[in-house]
């Protein structure tokens, strides 16, 4: 009997541990989705990156402007407009309604309506580049998302995987224990399946716990880059944008560049890691450079940055409108 008793106890203890070498494995990287592919937002020709619709690449950022603009346009609305490249004709429009005051013409009246078309036709298509930027950075702000859902989603599932074993774990030691004392057994033997599972249970709790998912990602057009290392000449953004991140203001109203103030952002909302650790070495590489596998932290910090990104351009957007406004102002 005490053989029988010991066999059993034995086997229990194999099967006990065989389950703990089944729950194991928790740690894992995931199969990356189909929505992840780093394509998925971009849809405009590689060439295309180099187009300046606006030709602003060939104009010289000037911010200088003659005294009519000055008191005729707001801070905003002349920052803009060096922007998209118009300063210039907001004095040659300017000049002309002055002419019209003094003696009104036809020619002057046509070349007011041709100078005003031309402002008009340089905000619409600033507003419509504009728009396309934005939508690809939404665009890779849901990627992001949904990668961020699918690795709560992996996680969900291995908690609940991990503790329906650790409930198990419990139960089965308490009945195989139970079984031993029924027949007789002695303490050692009751109480070692009973030891077996409650470490069993307590280990796969703490797994539960600890464990984490992980996903392929990848992002080789990369926003935040350039944003991080401020190239002369950006390759992702048009230089309509790139000028407005990098644009320097009029030292009489502000001193730092829309790019200065997202990086500032990003070190309150502590996005970045201390200078010079190794943490924050391999976040820049995997931040900032083509991607590479992704945690749940490192997937919720890139769309914090985004999100402060997108925040910031969407302004420029706000300042065409005001430009435009103050346009069609006192005609």
């Amino acid at each position: 009997m005490s053989a029988r008793i010991s066999r059993f106890t034995l086997a229990a203890a194999w099967l006990l541990m065989a389950a703990g070498l089944f729950g194991c494995r928790v740690n894992r990287t995931r199969q990356t989705p189909i929505f992840t592919a780093e394509n998925y937002c971009y849809v405009t020709p590689p060439a295309a990156v180099y187009f300046d619709s606006l030709w602003t690449e060939r104009l010289t950022r000037d911010t200088t402007f003659s005294p009519s603009v000055r008191r005729r346009f707001s801070q905003r609305a002349r920052s803009v407009a060096a922007d998209i490249g118009v300063e210039a004709v907001l004095s040659a429009w300017l000049q002309t309604r002055q002419d019209l005051e003094k003696n009104s013409s036809e020619p002057d009246r046509i070349r007011l309506l041709v100078l005003r078309q031309e402002i008009s036709d340089r905000i619409l298509l600033a507003t419509q580049e504009l728009t396309s930027v934005l939508a690809e950075i939404e665009c890779e702000r849901a990627r992001a998302n949904e990668l961020k859902n699918y690795l709560e989603q992996g996680i969900d599932r291995r908690v609940t995987r991990l503790t329906v074993y650790s409930v198990l774990a419990g139960a089965l030691s308490t009945v195989v224990s139970g079984t031993l004392a029924i027949f007789g057994a002695d303490d050692v033997y009751i109480e070692t399946p009973a030891m077996a599972g409650a470490v069993l249970s307590g280990y796969w709790a703490i797994r539960a716990l600890g464990g984490y998912e992980e996903a392929e990602f990848l992002h080789r057009r990369n926003h935040l880059t350039d944003i991080q290392e401020n190239p002369p000449v950006s390759k992702v953004y048009p230089p309509m944008v790139w000028h407005f991140l990098t644009r320097e203001f009029e030292p009489d109203k502000q001193s730092q560049t829309v790019r200065e103030t997202i990086l500032e952002r990003w070190k309150e909302l502590d996005l970045l890691d201390d200078e010079g650790t190794e943490e924050r070495e391999q976040n820049n590489r995997l931040l900032f450079g083509p991607g590479g596998r992704y945690n749940l932290t490192g997937i919720n910090r890139r769309i914090s940055l985004i999100e402060v990104l997108q925040n910031e351009i969407i302004i420029m957007n706000q300042e065409l409108k005001q430009l435009q406004q103050e346009l069609i102002l006192e005609r």
